[in-house]
């Protein structure tokens, strides 16, 4: 099998290629659920320094193929199985989505996203892209609202959402409902979590000493800073102390 390296692709094939070769790694490493990093598509115009519409016809032609096939590829050194077509063919609709927020057309990457999701409603990532595209626009009460459908309908990963939506209404001064939702993510992992990040865990009660800080509520949030030095000690036994 032919060795593929994607630096050596044109980019109007890689436009293409890249959604079955990334997608197909994170297959192969069992990243199932994970989002393919895809090129900036202000980096995807620079490679080639043409119209950015012309990688996007590309990509239509992707999606409208009536049968669509993803070639076995090896890309880095890993091999992998080909993407099912209907798979194929979401991963293409959120490239050219990516493609038309980043050349300034976030409407038109609403509508597309929506779209998709009446075809799959329990489409996480494109739940979360959606949230992306909303706040561009300044739609933060519909992100918001965003994060509490993907609180329900993807709760092994609840607890990332919700210290999504705290960061996002402390920045709008709701401390109120930014508290009860960084505290619905403290009492659903209240300490660390096996293959997590320990920082994780420390930064859920700094967020919520800093937001019991801004509420006058002094007492809780030396509290909640106890608690995340505990948790450091714990996950750093050998680390200095300051």
């Amino acid at each position: 099998m032919q060795k593929i390296g994607m630096a050596a692709i044109p980019m109007r094939s890689r436009a293409l290629m890249f959604i079955a070769s990334c997608t197909a790694l994170l297959l192969a490493s069992g990243c199932t659920q994970a989002d393919p990093q895809l090129p900036h598509p202000s980096q995807a115009t620079a490679a080639v320094d043409q119209d950015r519409v012309e990688v996007l016809a590309s990509v239509d032609r992707l999606i409208q193929q009536p049968t669509l096939t993803s070639p076995t590829v090896e890309v880095e050194g890993i091999r992998a199985e080909p993407l099912s077509p209907e798979a194929l063919r979401e991963q293409a609709q959120l490239y050219r989505v990516d493609l038309l927020v980043g050349s300034g057309q976030p409407e038109q990457a609403l509508k597309e996203l929506r779209e998709i999701l009446v075809r799959n409603p329990d489409a996480t990532l494109v739940r979360s892209k959606l949230i992306g595209v909303q706040l561009r626009l300044g739609q933060q009460e519909e992100a918001l609202q965003g994060y509490r459908d993907l609180i329900e309908r993807d709760p092994k990963n609840a607890v990332e959402y919700m210290q999504s939506s705290t960061q996002m209404l402390v920045q709008l001064g709701r401390f109120d409902e930014a508290l009860a939702d960084i505290s619905k993510a403290i009492d659903r992992e209240p300490g660390l979590m096996p293959d997590k990040d320990p920082f994780d865990a420390v930064g859920r009660y700094c967020t919520r000493a800093t937001i019991y800080d801004r509420l006058g509520r002094s007492a809780e949030a030396a509290a909640d800073r106890q608690r995340a030095s505990d948790l450091e000690n714990k996950a750093w036994p050998t680390r200095p102390k300051h």
